[in-house]
């Protein structure tokens, strides 16, 4: 879907996150709810104020949603990102179909603080009401000084839980019926300011401690060329990145960033934000039912490598070069994370596609109340040496999944620039927390966020090490104590395997992610929901995308999902799940009771490998004792048999049954249906509506049932039956007989001794080769012979009767002057009526015969009235 607002073009950003377009055509957001707390809203803007929902404004006295001011223009600017309407009037938002809704939380809320109690009070009910929305959007933060004066969250560490981190935790605990509020924020805009690094901040987002709660969603900002924006602040605590949407709505008439309703020069990450939350907004569209954990995680493994290449050295503004966690479960090993990037770019298309499956994956739901969490303390003083830091450890026996970690540390050295801080996980994982940063501040109590652990275990011993980079410090301070929580899943063996289309750039770097070997048990899946080609996946042995091997398996993986490509998957011996999602795809369960889910598209089951008798019936599933045993179909339209004898049912949807070899049953049920039987001698039922049956070689049946079917016999002795509708029926060869019910029905014998039988209706038969019996039943029929010496009945109603050279000696049982015609082929005997019937026209025993020689005649029998028959002959010519 190509929107064509007259803006759209100019909105560069789209381009660097996905093939959003192709998700625009599914999910473009509707149905959810988007705050954003910011310094109020036009809501009147042509983009917007269609999207607007003014019933969850705030009700917090003095708080509303209008920007104050013409120069209050930021909240219109981020509103347009997110939600801008596809309505023509400017650009649109990345989720153009959500709906928006202002808190002027920069301006009013703020000067809620000036007034006491009262006011902080009003102040907490402000965050708090941030659990009524579905994604909260902020576009804001604090100097990260390391200082709580200049913080919006007081120190965690210190027990002193701030109004901002209440009401984050808040949300995310009790919005969306307990799914938890998606809450995204801007890292911030200090990175490379000389004005800034006069302080000592140089743009690490640790230093605004809000940022390193778990339940935010941190995002940086990249350029247009996907590159670090020169001002985005970095750190183990950032997500993803995003573009810096620069063109989107402004306020309408003077001031704001133009006067002309549209910005051309917004940036910061407060425009990568709103890029995010729209993703997000578009992620719930395709499932509401994730929860907020799964929402980060999701951004995190779908997010896509950019800026400097993975196993390089940083370029341009970059802090860092890429590294990878030790992670198992993401395109064949660790988890790839860059400072400046996080996991990478924010993947709308990747995104919304895992998103559409991950509860299938998951099962449950990751919330707030299933959080599994421990929290490790080493109380033990370590001298900071100037010449090897100190190294202080904790040791975690509890498996934890991690998805982010807290790290506090207390100190005594009271000159932050001296130091670099870092941690180590168990298996040498190296993640930056503090550089040489912060200046003459002491640091004392503060804990970092690590977003940088996901998929990573907790077992082991981890270790903060802190150096101090001063000589003449000589040896001086101390780490009094550090705290480190672990916070993530439950570890389980259900493992599951992710992989996007950045899995080629990191098998060049680390060949081993080629092979896959499950080897805790489980319940595993392959997840490729996010991959843009064609797989090829047979979970016995290997992994293809677009005719390449991706990966190589040995059967331990029991469960695959794919994408939007025409993808072919084979289970192995056991219980499968093979999903297909989009595209045209084939589902090979073989052994096992399999579950085989198709997804959108056109998809078959098939077992045409299967060492038995396959019963499969796409409503009911499978049964018997074979490959189908068990088995069960979820937006399935296709079955493929066995070389036996199989009975395949369809659904009431368009199925295509295959039989194979084998003496087959099928049964399309409703719907226009395709049955084929192949070899074997085969029933096929085709069901309600226009169904094509092809009986195959061998000895078939064909039963049309309701609607207007074509049928074909193929080879062998064939029984083609219809009782209803408009049908077409083609005998092939063999000796077949057609049956025509009710409705004008046309048949064809073709080759073999043949037998046509109409019904009520005005049928055409066309005996073809052999010698043929046509019996058209009620109606003004048209009955042909063909080749051979055929007999006919037009029964009752107003019949044509045609012939053909060289069409053998044809009978017509029952024809009766003045009322059937006789059309008879010019090349016969010539054009001339009078003279066809004077030169081969005679009564013989009782019946008028016309004899053209060479065995060619036609016999009306019990017809003796010469002088009439020629005023019911037509000549073909």
């Amino acid at each position: 879907m190509v929107p064509t607002d007259p803006k759209y073009n100019l909105q560069w950003h789209f381009d660097l996150i996905g093939d959003i377009e192709k998700i625009w055509s599914e999910f473009n957001g509707s149905g959810v709810n988007v705050a954003v707390y910011d310094d109020g809203m036009d809501v009147d803007h042509p983009d917007l104020v269609g999207n607007y929902d003014a019933t969850l404004e705030s009700n917090v006295a003095g708080v509303d949603g209008d920007y104050n001011t013409n120069t209050d223009s930021h909240g219109t600017a981020v509103g347009g990102i997110i939600a801008g309407a596809e309505n023509g009037s400017y650009g649109v938002g990345v989720a153009f179909g959500s709906e928006l809704t202002s808190v002027d939380f920069l301006n009013d809320g703020q000067d809620l603080l000036l007034n006491g109690m009262s006011g902080i009070t009003a102040f907490k009910n402000l965050m708090n009401e941030m659990a009524k929305f579905d994604i909260i959007n902020n576009s804001w933060g604090s100097t990260p000084m390391y200082d709580s004066i200049y913080n919006s969250i007081s120190s965690t560490s210190s027990g002193n839980a701030s109004i901002y981190q209440d009401g984050v935790v808040y949300a995310t605990t009790n919005g969306r019926g307990g799914l938890g509020s998606i809450i995204v924020k801007a890292a911030g805009n200090e990175a490379n300011n000389s004005y800034y690094q006069d302080y000592g901040v140089y743009g690490n987002a640790q230093g605004d401690e809000l940022n390193s709660a778990f339940e935010i969603i941190l995002v940086a900002a990249t350029d247009k060329n996907g590159d670090a924006a020169s001002y985005s602040n970095f750190g183990a605590n950032v997500l993803v990145t995003a573009p810096a949407a620069s063109e989107t709505t402004d306020i309408v008439g003077t001031g704001g960033y133009s006067d002309t309703a549209w910005a051309t020069n917004f940036g910061g990450t407060s425009a990568a934000t709103p890029v995010v939350s729209g993703v997000t907004a578009l992620m719930l569209d395709a499932n509401e039912n994730l929860g907020w954990r799964d929402v980060r995680m999701i951004l995190a493994m779908s997010a896509s490598l950019t800026g400097s290449n993975i196993g390089s050295s940083a370029t341009g503004y970059e802090v860092a070069q890429w590294g990878i966690n030790d992670a198992t479960n993401w395109n064949g090993g660790g988890n790839s994370f860059h400072l400046n990037y996080g996991y990478g770019m924010v993947d709308a298309y990747a995104a919304v596609r895992m998103a559409e499956v991950w509860l299938d994956l998951y099962d449950t739901a990751k919330t707030t109340a299933n959080i599994d969490s421990v929290t490790l303390t080493n109380n033990t003083n370590q001298r900071i040496s100037n010449s090897t830091g100190a190294i202080s450890t904790v040791t975690c026996n509890t498996d934890i999944a991690l998805e982010h970690v807290n790290v506090t540390i207390s100190t005594d050295h009271y000159y932050m620039e001296d130091l670099t801080i870092y941690l180590v996980g168990p298996d040498g994982t190296y993640i930056p927390l503090l550089d040489q940063e912060g200046g003459s501040a002491d640091l004392g109590t503060w804990t970092f966020g690590v977003a940088a652990v996901m998929g990573m275990s907790s077992v082991g011993t981890w270790s903060v090490v802190v150096a101090d980079n001063f000589s003449g410090d000589s040896d001086y301070y101390y780490i009094d104590y550090i705290t480190i929580e672990f916070q993530g899943a439950e570890a389980t063996a259900n493992s599951v395997y992710t992989y996007t289309d950045d899995f080629l750039t990191m098998l060049a770097l680390e060949s081993s992610r080629g092979t896959l070997a499950d080897t805790d048990g489980g319940t595993d899946w392959i997840n490729m929901a996010a991959i843009t080609g064609d797989v090829l996946a047979n979970l016995t042995s290997s992994v293809q995308v677009d005719n390449a091997t991706w990966v190589t398996l040995n059967g331990s993986v029991e469960n695959i999902v794919t994408g939007d490509g025409d993808d072919v998957l084979y289970g192995n011996s056991g219980a499968n799940i093979l999903q297909g999602m989009r595209g045209n795809d084939v589902l090979v369960g073989g052994d096992g009771a399999d579950i085989l889910r198709g997804g959108a598209g056109t998809d078959s089951a098939s077992y045409s490998n299967a060492s038995g008798i396959v019963i499969a019936d796409l409503i009911n599933g499978g049964s018997g004792t074979g490959d189908s045993a068990g088995d069960t179909y979820s937006s399935i339209e296709n079955l493929t048999g066995s070389a036996y004898n199989d009975d395949l049912r369809g659904t009431h949807g368009n199925n295509i049954l295959s039989g194979g070899a084998g003496n087959d049953f099928m049964m399309g049920r409703n719907g226009d249906d395709i049955l084929i039987g192949g070899g074997g001698n085969d029933t096929l039922t085709g069901g309600d509506n226009f169904d094509v049956l092809n009986g195959g070689i061998g000895h078939d049946r064909l039963n049309g049932e309701a609607g207007g079917d074509r049928m074909l016999g193929d080879a062998g002795d064939d029984v083609l039956y219809d009782i209803y509708g408009n049908n077409q029926m083609f005998g092939g060869s063999g000796n077949d007989t057609l049956l025509d019910g009710s409705g004008s029905g046309v048949l064809f014998g073709n080759t073999g001794a043949d037998r046509l039988i109409g019904n009520s209706g005005n049928d055409r038969m066309y005996g073809d080769q052999g010698n043929d019996t046509l019996s058209a039943g009620n109606g003004n029929d048209t009955v042909v012979g063909g080749a051979g010496n055929d007999y006919m009945l037009g029964g009752n109603g107003a019949d044509k009767f045609v012939f053909y050279e060289n069409d053998g000696a044809d009978r017509i049982a029952d024809y009766e002057i003045g009322v059937d015609r006789l059309f008879i082929d010019g090349t016969i005997a010539g054009t001339d009526i009078n003279a066809l019937v004077s030169n081969y026209a005679d009564v013989v025993d009782g019946n008028i015969v016309f004899d053209f020689g060479d065995g060619n005649t036609i016999s009306l029998l019990g017809v003796t009235d010469i002088g009439r028959i020629a005023n019911d002959i037509l000549i073909i010519t």
